[in-house]
């Protein structure tokens, strides 16, 4: 399963949003990757939603490939957290669909090479 593809879908069905997990506005990056790596399973929310940490160790492949996309589409050098950077003040949806485009990309190529 490719799970960023499927969060990029829970972001084109559900739209985005900044600050929690799930608005009437939309869905976090973290939170269409909860959704995805629990197949649509919203109960799933209450435990990941208490602490963020504990929702990315959870989901820690997720989270390492989620930085190395943002270093490499930021050019940035600083490691940045997926939250943190979700929740930026400037970040666009567009920003955020591309992080998982290229997250969906790693994915592909890993899962071909095995």
């Amino acid at each position: 399963m490719n799970w960023a593809r499927e969060a990029l879908k829970y972001i084109k069905k559900m739209g985005w949003t900044q600050g929690d997990f799930k608005t009437d506005e939309g869905i976090c990056l973290l939170g269409a990757c909860a959704l995805a790596l629990t197949d649509g399973k919203e109960a799933d929310f209450d435990y990941l939603h208490d602490s963020q940490e504990v929702a990315w160790v959870t989901l820690r492949e997720c989270r390492l490939m989620l930085e190395d996309c943002i270093e490499e589409l930021t050019s940035s050098k600083l490691v940045v957290h997926p939250t943190t950077w979700n929740d930026g003040p400037d970040r666009t949806e567009e920003e955020v669909v591309e992080v998982l485009k290229c997250a969906a990309r790693k994915i592909d190529r890993i899962q071909k090479s095995s």
